[in-house]
């Protein structure tokens, strides 16, 4: 596929949307921009993260709230942000209540913590140091507990055709499994024990909902996703802004391909 963007869009379903937006504009930082109303129902208000949107979904009929951990079950699980204000972040999720967990640091290279949002979502913040820092922070990255990881390898690296990174082995004889998209990242990983699944629709739950991809041709891409077995959730249709449509993956998660109606 041709990418329009280079960065990767994200969709959070959130339970209290005035709570969401002050972490993500106070806390984050991160600019707010003009909302949308879709359906004529739905809300969704909208943060740049350098040339990523963070999408905050806001249903008139709030979806159930569910566990969030990492291996509280399978789906979107945790998002990353690349930040030059580490500790000032950090000061600033403490003194609005919320508490970080210690991670780890790499010398010369990351200091990662994590903390949860307004609505529990796992939040990974991976401080950089400046130039690196001016270099990385326009990416994101969104991590998924997978059911199987031969299956979700082969989604999105064979049907989506997108570039896989060399493979990382995490804590407890797991591996750590990721895809470019553009310039963003998706990453995977899966457990041995079965875990209930919280994918799917994107009011299913609050939490992390659905990744945005733009894209060139986005009829002809349809069409040949389709023909590699990709399931379409939604078929393309057009928006104001945009040309849409939604496959989901071998977990039911759901990917948003869009082309710019400009």
């Amino acid at each position: 596929m041709e990418f329009s963007k280079q960065q990767m869009d994200i969709g959070l379903v959130t339970a209290d949307a005035e709570k969401a937006r002050r972490f993500y504009g106070k806390i984050m930082n991160l600019p707010e921009e003009e909302p949308m109303k879709i359906g004529g129902t739905v809300t969704q208000y909208r943060f740049r993260a350098g040339g990523q949107l963070v999408k905050l979904m806001d249903y008139p009929d709030k979806p159930k709230q569910q566990p969030s951990g990492l291996y509280d079950g399978i789906g979107y699980r945790v998002l990353a942000f690349f930040v030059d204000d580490l500790d000032d972040l950090i000061g600033r999720i403490e003194a609005g209540g919320g508490r970080v967990a210690p991670g780890v640091d790499l010398p010369g290279k990351l200091r990662i913590r994590f903390a949860k949002d307004s609505d529990g979502n796992m939040l990974e913040l991976l401080g950089l140091e400046e130039p690196a820092g001016a270099a990385l922070k326009d990416r994101v990255q969104v991590g998924m507990t997978v059911a199987n990881s031969d299956h979700s390898r082969q989604f999105y690296g064979q049907v989506l055709g997108l570039a896989e990174h060399p493979s990382l082995p995490m804590q407890g004889d797991m591996t750590r499994y990721a895809f470019s998209a553009g310039r963003s990242t998706l990453k995977f990983w899966s457990r041995p024990e079965a875990l209930p699944n919280f994918a799917g629709a994107l009011n299913a739950s609050v939490g992390i909902r659905f990744v945005t991809l733009w894209v060139r041709e986005i009829d002809a891409l349809a069409a040949e996703l389709e023909a590699r077995g990709a399931k379409i959730v939604i078929p393309p249709m057009q928006l104001p802004d945009a040309r849409i449509f939604f496959v989901e993956d071998p977990d039911g998660n759901w990917i948003e391909f869009a082309e710019s109606a400009e």
